[in-house]
């Protein structure tokens, strides 16, 4: 229906940004990132360069735009905020642990 339509393009994604930009984590450490989109409150998905060295996903019992990191192992990894056909990243940096 028209009405159907009329709600579906007006909650397409038209932007999407994360903070922070950056971080840096222990091992066995989480760190939270926030995906803001634009519309505010569109569904968010995550994804991780490098899961040997980060995992990633939506924070439990929070909303998908807050995405839960967690550290494996040290080295380097790009962690994806997805939106529709817009994406944004985090490049999240584990240290070993002490």
């Amino acid at each position: 229906t028209p009405s159907t339509i009329s709600s579906l393009i007006k909650s397409t994604t038209t932007a999407i940004t994360v903070s922070p930009t950056t971080a840096e984590i222990a091992e066995g450490n989480t760190t939270t990132i926030v995906a803001t989109t634009t519309p505010s409150g569109n569904k968010v998905t995550w994804q991780t360069s490098n899961p040997a060295v980060a995992t990633v996903g939506t924070q439990s019992g929070a909303p998908s735009n807050y995405g839960q990191v967690v550290g494996v192992s040290a080295g380097t990894a790009v962690i994806t905020a997805v939106s529709g056909k817009y994406s944004a990243s985090t490049v999240v940096t584990v240290v070993a642990g002490a």
